[in-house]
């Protein structure tokens, strides 16, 4: 089964007489039976100037259980957090995180734990058109894609009812301009399921969008 590692981020925030502070909600959701533990990373566009050597990460309910982040900027007010899971994830299990920092210059520095440093990887790209830059336009009307910009060398896939089992799905897969933090362009997945519904009287988590491959 493939793995799947999602973050939702939620933002709320408590003011202070000196600087902003911010507290995001991190959810890690696995849909894998053996979820290692290694080292993850998450995208996140902060809007605004922030103070990136004030970013920290604790468990939800639990300040004094923190999690070493290691934090790498992008492009302006945008980075990768990087992060490991305090424990092993079962499938269809969840662990809560506070992602916490403050408003604050913005110096353009990585920063965080060395330790979980040495453990980053950076592998090379070995697929075409990694970043999505080349497109084309397309009028061709396609089984489970109804988009009009195609990436090049990609098949793109929209799903809907008509193709699965499951009610009212709709999930999209598209290159975007409006998401894009490196370059112009990125992919962005759209899905406007419930992430949990009923079958047969049980409630079942679920995890539709569209997809990409190459």
């Amino acid at each position: 089964m493939k793995r799947f590692f999602i973050c939702i981020l939620v933002i709320f925030c408590a003011v202070s007489a000196f600087a902003a502070k911010y507290n995001v909600g991190i959810n890690v959701f696995s849909n894998e039976s053996s979820f290692p533990k290694r080292v993850f990373s998450y995208y996140i566009d902060f809007k605004q100037e922030i103070n990136l050597a004030s970013v920290k990460m604790h468990i939800v309910k639990q300040k004094n259980k923190k999690i070493d982040v290691y934090v790498v900027p992008l492009a302006k007010y945008k980075a990768l957090i990087y992060f490991m899971p305090h424990k092993k994830m079962e499938e269809d299990s969840e662990l809560y995180y506070i992602l916490s920092f403050a408003s604050g210059k913005w110096d353009g520095k990585p920063c965080g734990s060395a330790t979980l440093k040495k453990n980053i990887r950076i592998n090379p790209n070995l697929i075409p058109n990694y970043s999505f830059e080349d497109v084309e336009k397309t009028v061709d009307s396609f089984m489970t894609w109804d988009g009009r910009t195609s990436i090049i060398g990609w098949g793109l896939q929209d799903f809907s009812g008509k193709y699965l089992s499951l009610d009212k799905i709709k999930s999209t897969c598209r290159s975007s301009t409006k998401e894009a933090f490196q370059g112009t362009r990125s992919l962005c997945f759209s899905n406007g399921t419930p992430r949990s519904i009923q079958i047969k009287g049980k409630e079942r988590k679920i995890l539709i969008s569209g997809s990409a491959y190459t």
